[in-house]
């Protein structure tokens, strides 16, 4: 299942806890979710882009072992 994620969602500071949150509630397996994060998303602020999809890529696999898709920023 991919999850398109907007500039707004993604420059979020709940953004780690409002996954989580979406996670837990909904029981869907992290293994079945792509987050697919649009090119102007990572273009309105490159910097920041780039320290929270390695900050997110690293919280996820460390709290979903099993969750291969994390790496894959679409």
């Amino acid at each position: 299942m991919s999850v398109n994620m907007s500039v707004r969602q993604f420059a979020s500071s709940t953004l780690l806890v409002d996954i989580d949150r979406v996670l837990a509630n909904t029981g869907v397996n992290p293994q079945a979710i792509k987050l697919e994060i649009t090119e102007s998303a990572l273009m309105d602020n490159p910097e920041m882009a780039i320290a929270l999809t390695s900050k997110l890529r690293y919280v996820l696999r460390t709290r979903y072992a099993n969750a291969k898709n994390w790496d894959q920023f679409g």
